[in-house]
């Protein structure tokens, strides 16, 4: 099975790019109803390599981020630009807060 973007996984990425890391708990929180569906999206995601994760010692939960190797095509959707480090400014997100 090949996954597809929906508009809320291009939700879930600019907040992952906005933010630079989060736990799977706030993309929970600022995306999904409950966690189910957004292990699914978040598994998705994965699988098409935009997001990566990893573990931190004392955090309870996988910490996820962008993975800049992402298509060129992809970025210019996006509107992100791999070949500065730092991050465009994004339209706010509605109710969506890295504080």
């Amino acid at each position: 099975m090949n996954p597809k973007l929906t508009a809320r996984d291009i939700a879930v990425i600019l907040s992952v790019y906005k933010c630079r890391y989060l736990t799977g708990t706030q993309i929970e929180r600022l995306h999904f109803a409950s966690k189910r569906p957004m292990w699914r999206r978040i598994q998705a995601l994965l699988e098409l390599g935009f997001i990566k994760s990893f573990t931190a010692p004392h955090i309870p939960e996988r910490i996820f981020y962008l993975d800049m190797r992402i298509p060129r095509q992809s970025c210019h959707r996006f509107q992100v630009n791999p070949a500065t480090d730092s991050r465009p400014s994004l339209p706010p997100i509605p109710g969506e807060s890295c504080r």
